[in-house]
């Protein structure tokens, strides 16, 4: 195969009946991997949700918690993606899907069991360790079980396991973590993940690989040196990589500190909260999801470059709608902007996956897949909640008037037995660093929009994108 730039087409002769599962096959694949994803979006998802309590119990600062919410995933995430991916090329994709589910699933639990920051710090770890194989792996699967024109609408139904997952978690804080604590709800949302992992491993089957693209040596392996190369080579494939990557630092640098932000600002409880964010987060990536995977496809059509025009246009009125959000004095208010700037903001993803699926050999499609999750994995995972945090304490020191915040206020809140006078100092200090840090995160979209115009520009109208 030439390493020149090329979209596949399916072939005529290969995606009839004898290529593809049956109907009621493909349904139980895409609804078991929805399940699959909303436990692997709980698991991660639940952190932030629970952000609050772990940072009074332990007396962590949001700096630590912004390294527990990010690189403690991220970076082990990110960088065991690569060889898992690889294996996911060449090896069955089904068990992997099912082995990492189950190993996520164990972290979790095991998260529930930490004492101190360190442990938790590991604890995270191994969660990313296990969730690393699943979406390269999932999303090669997709790509050999569709033909290319239905491959970004299925991959939307599959990402409703991350709105899903929000109201999951807020049930799991508004009930388990209420009654028992945090620790129960982590260990209640890494349980189920076991049994679904043995439901993958026993009722999926591995299709054949390139069966849709009309590609007669698939079960060559392609090269790691080549795989890598033929997508570096490609301007399109490293333009919405980066631009993901930017609105996936956006995305957690806000959602780490989501929760937290309608505690100590508007005084919910961690219920209220919870609920905000699980309903919240719900519509806004199921509607983003919908509308950006069904819409990148039907605009497509007419043009490709609608699948980096969406995202680009939706990027730009997030921006505008989370920044004044989190400049409201009403709750509610803030709520509805939230959500709308929620619903713009994921019309990214999906046709981003899209992109990198079409641009990718059918040998290497997780691995490409790797490699994008790789740049948003590090920049917004990894970075995006350290930066929201270190800026959240940063800001809190300048409006505190007593000496040292972190010293001050473990946790955020002063020490038992202070005056009122430092109890109200530390929480003002702590809501206005918090608020100032939610205001400047957005910020990155705009430049993200920009490089999804930018991307637009290789990918050429009724031709394959080029240099």
């Amino acid at each position: 195969m030439s390493d020149a730039v090329r979209t596949f087409r399916p072939s005529s002769s290969q995606s009839g009946p004898k290529a593809a599962a049956s109907s009621g096959y493909n349904r139980l694949l895409v609804t078991l991997l929805c399940v699959a994803g909303l436990f692997n979006f709980t698991d991660r998802n639940l952190f932030p949700v629970l952000a609050q309590s772990i940072k009074q119990d332990l007396r962590l600062s949001d700096l630590e918690l912004g390294l527990i919410g990010g690189p403690s995933f991220a970076f082990v995430y990110a960088f065991a993606g690569l060889p898992v991916a690889r294996l996911a090329d060449r090896a069955n994709r089904v068990r992997i899907i099912a082995a990492t589910t189950i190993i996520w699933s164990i972290f979790c639990t095991t998260c529930g069991l930490a004492q101190n920051f360190v442990q938790m710090l590991v604890a995270r770890a191994g969660v990313g360790i296990g969730e690393a194989g699943f979406f390269p792996a999932t999303t090669s699967l997709v790509g050999d079980q569709f033909p290319a024109e239905r491959r970004a609408s299925i991959l939307s139904i599959i990402q409703l396991g991350s709105p899903a997952s929000t109201i999951f978690c807020a049930i799991l804080a508004a009930t388990i973590g209420t009654m028992w604590g945090w620790r129960a709800a982590l260990i209640a949302a890494g349980l189920p993940g076991i049994l679904i992992g043995l439901a993958v491993w026993v009722l999926l089957k591995e299709p054949k690989r390139g069966v849709f693209d009309g590609e007669a040596a698939v079960t060559v392996v392609l090269p790691w040196r080549a795989a890598i190369g033929q997508l570096l080579r490609q301007s399109t494939f490293l333009r919405v990589t980066t631009a993901a990557a930017l609105v996936t630092f956006c995305v957690n640098a806000i959602a780490v500190f989501y929760v937290s932000y309608f505690v100590r600002i508007h005084g919910w409880t961690l219920a209220q909260g919870g609920y905000a964010f699980g309903i919240i987060q719900c519509i806004a990536a199921t509607v983003g999801l919908l509308a950006g995977g069904f819409g990148a496809d039907r605009l497509a059509r007419r043009d490709p470059r609608w699948r980096c025009w969406l995202p680009a246009i939706g990027l730009v009125f997030a921006t505008a709608a989370y920044v004044v959000a989190f400049q409201q004095s009403q709750a509610l208010a803030a709520a509805a902007l939230i959500l709308v700037g929620g619903m713009c903001l994921f019309t990214f993803y999906t046709p981003s996956i899209a992109i990198v699926q079409d641009l990718a050999d059918p040998r290497s499609r997780a691995t490409a897949v790797a490699i994008f999750l790789l740049a948003g994995t590090v920049l917004g995972v990894g970075l995006g909640p350290v930066a929201a945090g270190f800026a959240s304490d940063f800001f809190a020191q300048r409006n505190f008037e007593y000496g040292s915040f972190l010293a001050l206020c473990p946790g955020g809140k002063a020490l038992p037995g202070a005056s009122p006078l430092l109890f109200d100092a530390c929480a003002r200090a702590s809501a206005t660093g918090l608020t100032s840090a939610l205001t400047i995160s957005p910020l990155p979209l705009l430049l993200s929009s920009m490089t999804y115009v930018l991307a637009s520009r290789t990918l050429k109208p009724n031709e394959c994108p080029a240099d």
